[in-house]
């Protein structure tokens, strides 16, 4: 209801005659009238500092990616009219420049169409969906930056449902908003990729997938079927996580619905490879460095690789081509690590103690390890992959943990990274890559 406000009232304030500035500020207003709305909505325990940590990350998010605009991307958008990209790399475009043609044919042939030689582009599904911030016929594209800032929100909201579901008290609540939140991987709102919107239909996925266990078996089956559609509209590879943890939670409960039930989801898994071809997809998009002798004698290691990211951090000063977006990565391989720290920790004197996790909280670290493994398949850096499935075991943190505590090792990681770039340097190591050299 609150992403159609948006839509709706952007339409019906948006024109195509607008100018760059009239139309960020009309579909900023458009946001944050949503928020409110879904806000309202929500019968929340954190109680006023709720729409706090809203607004306050949603501020951020767009101040963040003006800068990010204004310096790399797109300088003087607003001030000159006559400006133009200035880093001008088709891949990084490509999602802009998909969302204006699927706008412009809707708005020349009416609101649900789309040429059908445009499904034959990559995840057409999720670009045809992002087009309607282009519906009006304004394509301003730091506009694109309010719609991910958006989003970004949207997932934190069903992170801080998740949290809900393990019985977090409102303090643990507060600290899932908070994670969620200004999670570095979307903290940089003017990004122009698919990403953001697909980490909020990937968390969607989540959350209907554990909304699925406590239903029946029809019930169970047409929830599993939207939780998969959800997370294939961001990634073919993702198509299998809610059967396999939805199969797992059937398996160790011991349900008698398991044999029923799972060749039923097998028969489903094959429909949907048939129909979307999702293994071919999988191993010619995703699964290329699978077949690597190499990744699984050293996985070890290359699980290190992948929660380090991109390394030296050094290289982000070479403005280039690849360089110019590491700058969140780099923050967003200390906020990994810190969570994995606090979760090894806590998870070590719970079992000392013999207090195990929920089956929930297990069965979500299980879904993050589905990221994690998904990660390994691609021969370069694509931390991304794994960061996307992070906000599940955002909720299993906040209650095992603290803001202060998580604070202070985010401190010290990061602190530990900047003597490790030092050391790298000094060594005359600078310029190579740990991530691209060890796989």
């Amino acid at each position: 209801m609150s992403y159609s406000l948006f839509v709706i009232l952007t339409l019906s304030l948006n024109s195509n005659n607008l100018d760059r500035l009239s139309s960020f500020f009309i579909v900023t207003i458009c946001a944050i009238l949503a928020l409110f709305i879904l806000c309202f909505q929500i019968n929340t325990k954190v109680g006023s500092n709720f729409l706090v940590i809203i607004l306050t990350g949603f501020i951020i998010k767009l101040f963040l990616g003006y800068l990010f605009w204004e310096f790399y991307i797109f300088p003087d958008y607003f001030s000159n009219p006559f400006s133009v990209f200035k880093f001008d790399h088709m891949e990084y475009l490509y999602t802009e420049s998909l969302m204006r043609d699927f706008a412009q044919q809707r708005i020349e042939n009416g609101f649900f169409y789309f040429s059908p030689q445009m499904a034959l582009y990559k995840h057409f599904e999720i670009h045809y969906f992002m087009s309607n911030l282009y519906i009006s016929g304004s394509f301003n594209p730091f506009d694109l930056a309010v719609q991910n800032a958006l989003f970004s929100i949207y997932t934190s909201f069903i992170v801080f449902g998740i949290a809900n579901m393990l019985c977090a008290n409102s303090t643990q609540l507060q600290f899932a908003l908070i994670l969620a939140v200004f999670q570095p991987f979307s903290m940089i709102s003017s990004t122009i990729w698919r990403d953001v919107v697909g980490q909020f239909f990937v968390s969607l996925g989540g959350y209907v997938l554990f909304i699925a266990m406590s239903k029946r078996t029809i019930e169970a089956f047409v929830l599993i079927v939207i939780a998969t559609i959800s997370m294939y509209i961001q990634r073919f590879n993702y198509v299998f996580f809610p059967f396999i943890i939805y199969g797992t939670f059937l398996i160790t409960k011991a349900n008698k619905k398991v044999f029923f039930t799972l060749p039923v989801m097998l028969g489903l898994l094959i429909y949907f490879d048939n129909y979307f071809g999702i293994i071919s997809g999988l191993l010619n998009d995703y699964g290329g460095n699978l077949a690597s002798i190499s990744l699984w004698l050293l996985l070890p290691l290359n699980v290190v690789r992948i929660f380090i990211g991109a390394f030296p951090w050094v290289n982000w000063f070479n403005f280039d081509d690849n360089s110019i977006f590491l700058i969140a990565g780099y923050f967003e391989s200390v906020f990994l690590i810190t969570m994995m720290f606090i979760l090894f920790h806590h998870l070590r004197k719970k079992y000392n103690k013999n207090q195990p996790l929920s089956f929930i909280e297990t069965l979500l670290m299980l879904l993050f390890g589905l990221f994690i493994f998904s990660a390994f398949g691609t021969v370069e850096i694509h931390q991304g992959y794994m960061s996307i499935g992070a906000i599940f075991i955002i909720p299993v943190i906040s209650k095992l943990s603290g803001i202060k505590n998580f604070i202070i090792y985010s401190i010290f990681i990061f602190l530990v990274f900047i003597c490790a770039n030092v050391l790298y340097i000094i060594l005359g190591l600078r310029g190579l890559g740990i991530g691209t050299s060890i796989r």
